[in-house]
């Protein structure tokens, strides 16, 4: 039997703010990818290239990258909720790790197609 104390996770701590900063991240990471791209396809006579128009064109990336920030802003918000409260954490972040790690590579072919495309 274990001593782990039930004491409930709070969902706003572990899913609402980690996922809301994932979704930053990820609007950032596109405005930042936009400016290049919409430079490109204006130099081929697209006159009004728009961020939307950079989101439908990228989605591995914009997929993948909301998953890797996703996994490693929950991970790291769990495991800072197990270490406060003293429970076993290993397996969180073993999970947050390959999680993250995983999405990063699907990231790296989706950033290697940007590149090919443009």
């Amino acid at each position: 039997m274990s001593d782990v104390s039930p004491v409930p996770a709070p969902i706003l701590a572990l899913v609402v703010a980690p996922l809301t900063l994932a979704a930053l991240q990820v609007a950032v990471a596109i405005a930042l990818l936009h400016r290049p791209v919409a430079e490109s396809m204006r130099a081929r006579g697209h006159a009004s290239w728009r961020v939307a128009d950079t989101l439908l064109t990228v989605p591995l990336l914009t997929a993948a990258l909301a998953v890797a920030c996703g996994a490693a802003n929950r991970g790291l918000a769990r495991l800072a909720w197990d270490l406060a409260h003293g429970r076993p954490w290993g397996a969180h972040a073993a999970a947050t790790a390959a999680a993250t790690l995983g999405a990063l590579v699907v990231a790296a072919f989706g950033l290697r197609a940007v590149k090919k495309l443009y």
